[in-house]
C-alpha cells in the first residue's frame, strides 16, 4: 500500500526545532499586537472628550471667570478616577528625562497617545478584562512613539509597567 504524504499546516504540526518554535511564538505575538492595535484604533476617545467639553460649555450656571493667561488647568483633573490616576502614574514613571528631551511635536503626540492608552487600560481594569499581554501590547504601541527608542529598552519598560499594572489589579481584586 503506497504511503500518502500530505502537507501538514504549520498550525497543526508541532515545531521540529527551536528556531521553528521561536518563529511560531513571534507570529503569535505579532497577531496579538495587531489585534490590540486594531481594537485601539477603533476606540475613538476624542469624540467622547469633545462631547463632554461641549456639554460643560453649554451649561448656563457656569460663571465666567477672568483668569490670568498663565493659568492652564489640565483637562478634567478632578474627574479622574483613582484607577486612571494610578495607571497614569505607573506609565509616566522613569520617563521624565526622555520626555523632556523630545521635540515639542513628539511630546504632544506621546502625551495624547499616553492618555488614550491609560483610558483604554482603565476601561479594561474596570470591566475586569485586564489581560497582561493586551496591556503589554498597548504599552509597546505607546512607547514606540518615542523617537529613536531602543527596542530592548522598549521591551524592558513595557514589561515593567505591565507587571506594576497587573500588581495593582490584583491588589484591587483583594479589596
Amino acid at each position: 500500500m503506497p504511503q500518502v504524504q500530505g502537507k501538514i499546516s504549520p498550525q497543526r504540526r508541532a515545531p521540529q526545532n527551536l528556531r521553528e518554535r521561536e518563529n511560531l511564538e513571534a507570529e503569535k505575538k505579532y497577531e496579538i499586537e495587531e489585534e490590540v492595535e486594531e481594537e485601539f484604533e477603533e476606540d475613538d476617545f476624542s469624540e467622547e472628550i469633545q462631547e463632554t467639553h461641549d456639554d460643560f460649555l453649554d451649561k448656563e450656571e457656569v460663571p465666567s471667570i477672568n483668569l490670568p493667561q498663565t493659568f492652564a488647568p489640565s483637562a478634567n483633573r478632578s474627574s479622574k478616577s483613582e484607577t486612571l490616576t494610578k495607571v497614569e502614574k505607573i506609565l509616566e514613571k522613569d520617563l521624565g528625562d526622555i520626555y523632556f528631551k523630545m521635540p515639542e511635536e513628539a511630546k504632544q503626540k506621546f502625551k495624547v497617545k499616553g492618555e488614550e492608552i491609560s483610558l483604554k487600560i482603565e476601561e479594561m481594569i474596570e470591566t475586569g478584562k485586564a489581560i497582561a499581554r493586551k496591556i503589554l501590547a498597548l504599552i509597546k504601541i505607546w512607547l514606540q512613539t518615542i523617537p529613536g527608542v531602543n527596542r530592548f529598552f522598549l521591551e524592558q519598560e513595557a514589561k515593567i509597567k505591565t507587571d506594576k499594572i497587573m500588581e495593582y489589579v490584583e491588589r484591587e481584586k483583594k479589596i
